[in-house]
């Protein structure tokens, strides 16, 4: 399907076939289907695809007298892997709508194939074995292979922090929280415990070390490798390394201020159902998902300097994640071409059509979907607005918790999606400026930035997701 906008281009809005994007492969979900039925002890089959963590997998629903693991040996024989459905379930009936389709609402969570310990052929190393043997504790269900997930089979926040405790018991060596986050495969663990033990050995004292110092803390840099920095001028690497430790020193001495400004703020909870299709709640001060503040109206300053960025041109904005309709309002009140939105979830859809009765001669549509699953639909635009949240907790982790900003993780598709001379506008949650490394990535994809702090923001006691009185309105220019 394509649309063609007021001023001539034509935008492609996507398919209206079966066809899904699996770990960059096209797949034609019917094909999947017709496999599952053509097993002998299958009497009716669907496939669906569905976000599952950090990617998209298949699902499949399957009606018959089968047992679902012999069923994914099978396809796996007779399919590439990525068809192959990551989450199973088994029905007495697959339930359709009035229009004789199958009724997507009605079927119920599916979930991982739990692997049989008893069947399961198991050849661990020693310490494979006993961290083995700590998942199951844990957890209630041991891992199968190498390969098994600890966060695949039910653990969260709570129990890598257990986790972390008794590898420290069992092993007697300390692993960081994020360590532990970015190594949750049983092998990757494995490796990483095994590399721990091994380097608890006393080593040589390092040959060079660097310190600098405050009335609150001191900051030692042991260099071991000779190499590391090796300019062509030794006096030269002093320098670079003495630089490094200074602005570090400034930047820890000018947290320590800013916490004193902050509000307590409390945890937020983990996220656990599907984005899209988990209800939105809304109150006239904020929006929640999955128990998630997504928004709240104290965010109107920023989100204004974000939109006044965004429709410096007048041109064709893109918008990722509706909300609130906060921005979207900024950005029809300051003059928009075209307005473009991307939003996946069902309940905030239908805020945004409420919205929508409000500007019935301007030129908005809205794209469904996961801004990732829907980027490759839509053209070029003269601007684009971010503001979304992640949809499940590995997201969470990895673009929230170990990145610079969230925001990181979209850079690429957003210049890709620009005009030359385009804007980009986004916030970051480094308070009041933007880091080194953020700075590097920005370069790495956009010709320059610039930066607004937006002060006097008043985060409620209770926030969830923010703690102080400013934020960073980032605009990079394509």
């Amino acid at each position: 399907m394509v649309r063609r906008r007021s001023d001539g281009v034509l935008e492609f809005h996507g398919r209206r076939d079966n066809q899904v994007k699996i770990r960059g492969f096209r797949v034609e979900l019917g094909e999947v289907e017709h496999a599952l039925r053509t097993h002998p002890g299958v009497r009716a089959a669907h496939a669906q695809a569905e976000r599952d963590r950090d990617e998209v997998a298949i699902t499949a629903y399957v009606v018959g007298e089968v047992d679902v693991r012999e069923l994914a040996e099978n396809l796996r024989k007779r399919l590439p892997d990525h068809m192959v459905p990551a989450k199973w379930a088994t029905l007495d009936a697959l339930p359709f709508t009035p229009g004789g389709k199958v009724d997507r609402a009605a079927l119920p969570a599916a979930g991982r194939i739990v692997a049989d310990p008893k069947g399961a052929a198991r050849s661990f190393s020693r310490t494979e074995a006993e961290l083995s043997d700590i998942w199951e504790s844990l957890l209630g269900t041991a891992p199968a292979t190498g390969r098994d997930d600890f966060f695949d089979l039910g653990g969260d926040s709570l129990k890598i922090a257990r986790l972390s405790a008794r590898i420290g018991a069992v092993f007697g060596v300390r692993v960081p929280l994020r360590q532990l986050m970015e190594h949750s495969r049983l092998s990757d663990l494995t490796e990483l415990v095994g590399d721990l033990v091994r380097r608890d050995s006393p080593r040589p004292a390092a040959k060079e070390t660097f310190k600098t110092r405050s009335a609150a803390f001191d900051v030692t840099v042991s260099v071991s490798d000779p190499k590391f920095l090796g300019t062509p001028i030794g006096h030269r690497r002093t320098w670079m390394l003495e630089r490094s430790l200074s602005e570090l020193q400034s930047d820890l001495e000018h947290l320590d201020r800013l916490v004193a400004s902050q509000i307590r703020g409390v945890d937020r909870p983990v996220i656990n159902g599907s984005w899209d299709r988990s209800g939105a709640r809304y109150t006239p001060s904020q929006l929640v998902i999955e128990g998630q503040e997504v928004m709240q109206d104290w965010e109107r300053p920023l989100m204004r300097a974000m939109a006044a960025h965004v429709t410096e041109s007048r041109g064709h904005v893109l918008e990722v994640g509706f909300g609130m309709g906060i921005s979207a309002t900024f950005i029809q009140e300051f003059g928009a071409a075209s307005h473009t939105i991307i939003e996946p979830n069902e309940d905030v859809i239908v805020a945004f059509e409420r919205w929508r009765e409000g500007y019935p001669d301007r030129d908005i549509r809205l794209v469904r979907g996961f801004w990732d699953e829907a980027i490759d639909q839509l053209g070029q635009f003269d601007a684009i607005f971010f503001d979304t949240y992640p949809t499940n907790e590995r997201e969470y982790r990895d673009t929230v918790v170990h990145s610079t900003n969230y925001a990181e993780n979209f850079f690429e598709a957003a210049a890709a999606h620009l005009r030359t001379g385009g804007v980009f506008s986004y916030y970051t949650n480094e308070i009041d400026t933007v880091g080194r490394s953020h700075q590097r990535s920005l370069l790495r994809h956009f010709s320059s930035f610039s930066v607004e702090v937006v002060r006097d923001l008043a985060p409620p006691s209770d926030c969830t997701y923010w703690w102080a009185d400013s934020m960073v309105a980032v605009k990079a220019v394509k």
